[in-house]
């Protein structure tokens, strides 16, 4: 069937045309170039009975009907012409046929078709003239009309299609679209002043604030399982578009959209996350499409996407945490986890290429050769306290181990030039350099220094800048150029 809106400029014209009687009509009805056809008697539209010409060329139409699927049967009425738009048109047994000269050639309406055009006033009615003949698949018939269109699946009832629904179907493709033909008439009690119609693959909703779409497919199942437009996306404000990327689909709405993919499904993104996705260019960003609903609690809400996940703290901007970063916080139990909820988007461009997220109760800092990290606690303070990764301690390069010290509470966590130990009793300090070479020797906090319990420290001896550390139970100490020394308490 022709697309509704390759019709509405023909529709236009005829709608305007004067509906005064004009003269009689060379085209269709001049018989001495086509030939008049005279019926045998038949019974007219008043139950007399009589002879009908049918001239001109809805006579020729009607001559080529004859004898095949499309026979209209024997006149019931004289042609008549002058009609609305300068038109002629005659009634037959099983349909009419009309000629208008905007269409410059006979129209057939036929069957059930005709019944329901009839019923609907015929072309003094909402649907006025046909602008096609009727086009007919396997599932049914159905006909464009000035006014809209009327449809026949076989096995149903006739169904209407008309303003505000038909601008909607006419994008679709119509009959031969996705949508396929209507199964029930249009309603028009929704909420805004909203209209919808069912179709045998879908739907068509229309409001006067966002005009009308179709919605179909698992997008359309989407929006139906958050109860459609009572639901928190409200009405749909663009049609079901499916040539993204990798074969997927999208539909927006007043509140958000809907995406699908064959390896996730169905997906809703709206709110500020949508908004931030979109601004990351959407599925062609580095977040791609998204892989599950939003999500909610007390502290937030978060998405998952192809390339990372967003989160959205209450009262804070979204943030992205994506890559290694998001593994190593995924193992430690995402937001759920010791490190609690980020406090910041991931940010880059730190020493070495280096990335990082800062969490509630912890950091992770990753490099392409120290790998992603968590550090938290006292060790992360003392580790903030030199400069982050800035300082002479470098990225960490291996996660905090809590395995030392016997029966006390102590941990430590390697750098990439030293390390930060721990314990309850002493608190946490780096160890590192010539310091850390003397402290292992003597087996470090489980040889006879112990833990250590300062900082390095410098003092001036002879003109000298001697280098020394506390630890529990002595000193190690060195200058610049020698070994370290060990001095016992």
């Amino acid at each position: 069937m022709k697309l509704w809106s390759s019709l509405a400029a023909s529709a236009a014209l005829v709608l305007a045309a004067s509906s005064v009687a004009a003269p009689a009509l060379a085209a269709p009805n001049d018989s001495a170039a086509q030939g008049a056809s005279t019926s045998k008697k038949t019974t007219t539209d008043s139950g007399g009975a009589g002879a009908f010409k049918v001239p001109g060329a809805i006579g020729k139409q009607w001559k080529e009907l004859r004898g095949t699927d499309a026979d209209l049967g024997q006149p019931r009425a004289e042609q008549e012409c002058g009609l609305r738009a300068d038109a002629c048109m005659q009634q037959f047994e099983n349909g009419t046929l009309v000629w208008t000269p905007e269409n410059g050639r006979v129209l057939t309406i036929r069957g059930a078709l005709h019944q329901r055009w009839t019923d609907e006033k015929a072309q003094d009615g909402d649907f006025g003239y046909p602008l096609a003949d009727e086009e007919c698949t396997d599932s049914g018939c159905g006909q464009v009309f000035e006014g809209g269109q009327i449809h026949y699946t076989h096995g149903k009832e006739t169904f209407t299609v008309r303003a505000p629904i038909i601008e909607a179907y006419g994008r679709s493709g119509d009959a031969a679209g996705p949508l396929g033909r209507p199964i029930a008439e249009a309603s028009c009690d929704l909420a805004d002043g909203g209209c919808f119609q069912t179709f045998e693959k879908g739907s068509i909703y229309y409001t006067p604030k966002t005009q009308s779409w179709f919605v179909k497919g698992p997008i359309g199942e989407k929006w139906g399982d958050g109860n459609w437009e009572h639901g928190e996306l409200g009405f749909p404000a663009g049609d079901t578009f499916c040539r993204l990327k990798d074969e997927g689909c999208f539909q927006t709405y007043q509140n958000g959209s809907i995406y699908w993919t064959k390896g996730h499904g169905a997906i809703k993104v709206g709110g500020p996350i949508g908004d931030h996705w979109g601004k990351e260019n959407w599925e062609h960003g580095w977040l791609g499409f998204p892989t599950g609903d939003e999500g909610a609690s007390d502290k937030g809400n978060w998405q998952t996407f192809q390339g990372g996940n967003l989160y959205k703290p209450k009262d804070k901007d979204v943030m992205a945490v994506r890559g290694d970063i998001l593994a190593r916080w995924g193992e430690t139990g995402y937001e759920n986890g010791d490190l609690g909820w980020p406090l910041t988007g991931e940010f880059c461009e730190l020493r070495d290429g280096g990335c990082a997220n800062q969490f509630e109760n912890g950091s992770i800092y990753w490099t392409e050769k120290t790998g992603a990290q968590v550090v938290r606690g006292a060790i992360r303070d003392v580790w903030a306290s030199k400069g982050w990764e800035k300082s002479y301690l470098g990225y960490p390069t291996a996660a905090e181990d809590c395995s030392i010290g016997g029966e006390k509470d102590a941990c430590f966590q390697t750098f990439q030039y030293g390390s930060v130990y721990w314990s309850r009793e002493t608190g946490a300090f780096p160890v590192s350099g010539q310091v850390m070479k003397g402290w292992a020797a003597e087996g470090y906090e489980t040889g006879k220094l112990g833990f250590p319990v300062s900082d390095l420290h410098f003092e001036m001896r002879d003109g000298n800048k001697v280098f020394f550390q506390e630890f529990e139970h002595g000193f190690v100490e060195y200058t610049q150029g020698n070994d370290p020394s060990v001095v016992m308490k």
